[in-house]
């Protein structure tokens, strides 16, 4: 299944987003979120390292955070 990209009106290219990841700080799940940030052109974005995939999941739904990058296996 392909990867879909961040869809919503609100967003434009050049936008600052928070984007929660799979944490700490260092994992690849963080440098996905990154690559995640540049594919989707979002400048300045804020990134949010969770301790849980559980918790990535809550940023979003409680739209604390815009995007959350979570490993696959």
């Amino acid at each position: 299944m392909p990867i879909n990209p961040i869809h919503s009106t609100a967003l434009t290219s050049h936008m600052s987003l928070s984007i929660a990841y799979l944490g700490p700080i260092g994992t690849y799940a963080e440098q996905a979120a990154h690559a995640l940030a540049t594919l989707e052109n979002l400048e300045n974005s804020e990134f949010v390292p969770c301790i849980c995939l559980r918790t990535v999941f809550d940023e979003v739904v409680s739209k604390r955070c815009h995007a959350g990058v979570v490993p696959v296996e």
